[in-house]
């Protein structure tokens, strides 16, 4: 197997740097090329993408040859941390084996804090994605025709829309999202990292897309009686899988855990079907 990291941006190259330092550690070959040429075998490597990769990236994901990589699921960390998924999907964390010892130690600050959740309101928190992020990732359907849809099911299902755009290290609000949980009944989303924040608070999530949280909450909001709180127990043993595709600079540094893509068995790239 040879990866080939496709960086466009700055930070792009920081981190293709790290990776081609880390697959060297662990006698995988690796390179770089911002052009994107690929020999049929290579596996293509990305850390976002833009309009000049993103055809590759959809043709190398339908091939079974892309690798993604992003800013970490658990978003409230002192440790920053990253994850990777295979073609642009999460790997099937639920049937992995629980792993507390990783997440003791990239993982203890997010934590279970549950905040009593608001039994008395109707309001459940609908998080916005970017509208490049659906023309990317869903061109199956548009940000207002998801907004629509999720809009109709949470009324249907006795709730009151709350509608914010997915916080972003840029906007000044996301400091305030613990309040804005606090006063919702529960949060839906596509897949944003923000369903497990609201999940480690104690909140119930609906994640509509494919997702790793598809393991322990349904893709369509329920009625509200019906809505079950995750208790912390729960909570802890999802986050021991979850941490599966966690890692930090350092496992990057040292190639473990690009020996961790490396050996996913073929038939599991594919991570969830929608």
């Amino acid at each position: 197997m040879k990866f080939v990291f496709i960086p466009q941006k700055a930070k792009a190259r920081i981190i293709a740097r790290r990776f081609i330092g880390g697959s060297n550690r662990v006698g995988i070959h690796s390179r770089a090329d911002p052009r994107g040429v690929l020999s049929p075998e290579d596996i293509g490597v990305f850390y976002g993408v833009n309009d000049q990769t993103l055809p590759l990236f959809r043709r190398l994901c339908k091939e079974n040859r892309a690798v993604y990589l992003d800013n970490g699921w658990m978003v409230d960390q002192k440790i920053r941390t990253f994850r990777w998924s295979w073609n642009g999907l999460q790997a099937h964390y639920d049937t992995l084996d629980p792993d507390p010892a990783k997440l003791r130690r990239i993982g203890t600050f997010m934590g279970v804090d549950p905040i009593k959740p608001l039994h008395e309101t109707n309001n459940i928190l609908i998080v916005l994605q970017s509208e490049q992020y659906f023309q990317w990732f869903t061109p199956e359907t548009s940000r207002r025709k998801w907004l629509s849809g999720v809009v109709a099911q949470a009324r249907a299902a006795g709730f009151t829309p709350v509608i914010r755009e997915k916080p972003s290290p840029k906007d000044p609000r996301r400091n305030t999202l613990d309040e804005v949980l606090s006063h919702m009944r529960a949060v839906v989303s596509y897949n944003s990292a923000v369903s497990v924040r609201a999940m480690c608070r104690g909140l119930p999530v609906i994640a509509t897309g494919p997702s790793t949280l598809n393991a322990m909450f349904p893709r369509e909001i329920p009625p509200i009686d019906e809505l079950v709180t995750p208790t912390p127990k729960a909570v802890h043993g999802f986050l021991s899988r979850l941490v599966h595709g966690e890692f930090t600079v350092e496992d990057l540094l040292s190639g473990e855990i690009i020996k961790e893509i490396a050996h996913v068995n073929p038939d599991r790239r594919y991570g969830i079907s929608p």
